[in-house]
């Protein structure tokens, strides 16, 4: 049966193109026509005169678009899939954001992300159907790369292929220790924010992992190497940490010509460590506790930095300097919050002219559980509970060597409606107890004579004697009304001006004791009955043009029961338009100079014209100040910049901002090489400083090379000195800029051993010794 049906077909094809042939559908014959109706008249005449075959479909089109209807599909879906790669070596980037924008068919607007997967692809998928969308690709700070007039089909994948990014530059990093070895796995990140620039920090605590704003990071190899891509080209911040290490930052510059590469080799300074283990009060380690380092208030405790404790208990904080005084705050889950207080301080021998700071030494830290005590915390004059208030017992807990002050530790609690605060201490221990309440005085004991000395209140109960293991002792806080808050708001500038109608909150902790608006002249008061003699803030909501503020209260009351506070705020940011023109020195415009904001890291190139400019630049603009305020500004090209600043007007939001003409000076490039000691041995990557002889500030600074080259681009007219250091090694050189040459044009730094300078300053009457003498060199 299937047989002969399947002949039939043939049979059936075949008859069909034979009647196809001699019909004329071969052999040059005259095409066939159709009509556009389908029924002719009875007498069978053609309704509309016949058209070609192949002209059907663009009448078609054409009726349809005269109707007001689309020819093309707009239900339905399709996919869109493109490949991200590196323009250099056509290698694949992921974690690339990709966009597809636009309008379907439908009229719907569509607005996706994708990001790029390990293999550089980017899939879009369910994209309804369109005939011009925009893939839009960009890897900050990256220029962005669009693909235009996409179009999708139904059930079909518009392949795009592969989308090259331009590398705009890159960061070279070695990073290396004292001993000039690589450090593996060191934390290197980038930023525009050159006034993060620091090579000595004030801080003696470990810098952040990241500089403020950074666009890059990444991680050093086993050599010590790094590469950072897409670096744009001009100044950048470039910093390196790791844990063991002092963290360093320097500034880079990255050309605007090929190969756009600026290399930065980091040399780390071992950090000082400090650290310790916690445990329970059978000796058993605490794990995963929390111990932060910083220091400890009445209102509350400022953290510097946190660690974790270990699966042993031990914790370590890496990466310091010395550091005089610090607290700790430990907490575990299960424990009370235990504040440890210690200072170390330095021993000295002035009979060998040299100082030996004593070495601070692991600390073990006990979260102990052994006794309870309870705390009711009342009014003195109403006897109602008062809730909220931060109750702390402190007590005696380490041995001090002699000359050290003794380790304290801290536990602490809130009060809750009751005015009830229970905290976990330890037993047979004597207590010091401090109650900061709202609207009340601090209550604060002290051990005098077998006896307890209460400030701020009066005690009811045993604090004397330590609880013992296992008791749940009982005391009661009667506080005292605080005092008077007297107090001017003002803008930060360098002439304060009043802030009226400013609103004014005191809160302690969570919640709000009271609220009010500042004067005409900027002052504000609130009388007796609110205010704690210590430790309250203060919240400030300025009227439009500045930005809140919170400040601590940590001045006592004068005489009269008057606390005076000065607070200050800072203005809003505006935006503004900056504009200008380069010129050169015989007043002719200069195209492609690159022109920076030097407070804002923001850079424009100039146009045939020389001129350039900014749209929408922050600026601070105090709305109460008399003094307008300046817009720094560098402009560059090839061996030519200048440095000019222009005073902003107090403007409203978009003012416009024109400098001018501004003129190109010439600038020089020191180059030099840092010599070890008085042989023509070289140095290997000594740290070089540039120090303005006037201000004697630090102006820039680099580690020099393998060989101790060195090298400080576009430096303007002035007079300099020159530093190096190799570890206790250092030296330094004048150098003089003028008409863009530098004397000495090549300056060669030796080093020398360093020596150390003590001695003892007192008075020359009764020869005791003076502290806080400042002595400079």
């Amino acid at each position: 049966m299937n047989r002969r049906s399947f002949l039939l077909g043939v049979a059936l094809i075949a008859l069909c193109g034979v009647v196809w042939w001699k019909a004329g559908g071969a052999g040059g014959r005259e095409p066939e026509v159709v009509s556009l109706v389908d029924d002719a008249p009875n007498d069978g005449v053609p309704a509309t005169t016949p058209v070609p075959l192949s002209d059907v479909a663009a009448t078609t089109e054409t009726a349809l678009a005269n109707s007001g209807r689309d020819p093309r599909p707009t239900t339905g879906s399709g996919a869109i899939l493109a490949r991200v790669v590196r323009s250099s070596d056509r290698l694949a980037l992921t974690g690339i954001l990709v966009r597809v924008e636009g309008l379907s068919a439908a009229g719907s607007r569509v607005n996706r992300p994708v990001w790029t997967d390990a293999r550089g692809d980017a899939r879009f998928d369910d994209v309804p159907v369109g005939e011009a969308y925009v893939v839009h690709v960009q890897r900050d700070p990256n220029p962005p790369v669009d693909r235009k007039g996409v179009a999708v089909r139904a059930g079909e994948v518009s392949d795009l292929g592969q989308i090259a990014l331009e590398a705009v530059g890159v960061i070279d990093a070695l990073v290396l220790d004292e001993a000039r070895k690589p450090i593996e796995g060191a934390t290197v990140s980038v930023s525009f924010d050159t006034g993060a620039v620091v090579e000595t920090p004030a801080s003696p605590w470990p810098l952040e992992a990241e500089l403020p704003g950074a666009f890059a990071k990444g991680a050093t190899d086993d050599r010590g190497r790094l590469r950072l891509e897409g670096v744009p080209p001009g100044p950048v911040a470039v910093r390196a940490t790791s844990p063991k290490f002092r963290a360093r930052t320097f500034r880079a510059f990255v050309p605007s010509e090929p190969p756009k590469t600026a290399f930065v080799p980091f040399v780390l300074v071992a950090g000082r460590g400090y650290g310790g283990r916690v445990i329970d009060a059978d000796g058993r380690p605490v794990a995963a506790a929390i111990v932060e380092f910083g220091f400890d208030s009445v209102a509350a405790f400022e953290a510097k930095a946190s660690v974790k404790t270990a699966e042993d208990g031990v914790f370590a904080l890496g990466g310091c300097e010395r550091l005089d005084t610090y607290d700790l705050r430990v907490s575990a889950v299960g424990y009370a919050t235990a504040i440890v207080s210690q200072s170390r301080l330095d021993g000295t021998d002035w009979r060998r002219a040299q100082r030996r700071p004593i070495e601070p030494k692991p600390l073990e830290i006990v979260l102990d559980r052994s006794a309870t005590l309870a705390v009711v915390v009342l009014d003195a004059k109403s006897g109602t509970p008062v809730a909220g208030a931060r109750v702390r017992a402190t007590a005696a807990w380490l041995p001090s060597p002699a000359g050290i002050p003794e380790v304290r530790v801290t536990y602490e609690g809130r009060s809750d409606v009751l005015g009830l605060a229970s905290m976990n201490v330890p037993a047979r221990r004597s207590l010091d107890l401090e109650v900061v309440g709202e609207a009340h005085r601090t209550f604060t004991t002290a051990h005098s004579g077998g006896s307890v000395v209460a400030q701020g209140g009066q005690l009811v109960g045993d604090l004397v004697s330590g609880p013992l293991a296992g008791e749940r002792r009982e005391v009661s806080a009667l506080l005292l009304r605080g005092y008077t808050l007297w107090g001017k708001v003002t803008s930060d500038f360098t002439e304060p001006t009043p802030i009226p109608g400013a609103l004014v909150e005191l809160r302690h902790g969570e919640q709000r004791a009271f609220s009010v608006r500042t004067e005409a002249d900027g002052h504000f008061e609130r009388k007796d009955e609110f205010l704690p003699d210590r430790a309250p803030t203060l919240s400030v909501m300025a009227p439009a043009g500045f930005y809140p503020g919170t400040w601590k209260i940590d001045r006592p009351p004068d005489k009269n029961g008057v606390v005076n506070v000065h607070l200050t705020l800072q203005p809003i940011e505006r935006s503004l338009e900056i504009s200008g023109r380069v010129v050169d020195a015989e007043r002719r415009p200069v195209a492609g100079a690159l022109v920076r904001i030097t407070d804002r890291s923001l850079m424009a190139f100039t146009g045939a014209d020389g001129r350039f400019a900014f749209i929408g630049v922050p600026r601070r603009i105090d709305p109460y100040a008399a003094t307008p305020v300046a817009v720094p500004l560098l402009a560059s090209k090839g061996s030519a910049r200048v440095s000019r600043a222009r005073p902003v007007p107090k403007p409203v939001d978009g003012d416009k901002v024109e400098f001018g003409d501004v003129q190109l000076e010439p600038v020089a490039e020191l180059t030099g090489v840092v010599l070890a000691g008085k042989t023509s041995d070289r140095a290997r990557y000594p740290l070089v400083e540039l120090i303005d002889a006037n201000s004697k500030e630090v102006v820039d600074s680099l580690v020099g090379g393998e060989f101790g080259d060195y090298q400080f681009v576009d430096r303007v007219g002035g007079a300099y000195r020159v530093r190096a250091r190799d570890g206790t090694r250092g030296g330094g050189r004048s150098v003089v800029i003028a008409n863009g040459q530098s004397r000495p044009s090549f300056c060669e730094v030796r080093l020398v051993e360093a020596t150390i300078c003590a001695g003892r300053v007192e008075d020359e009457d009764d020869h005791k010794p003076i502290e806080g003498v400042v002595v400079r060199l």
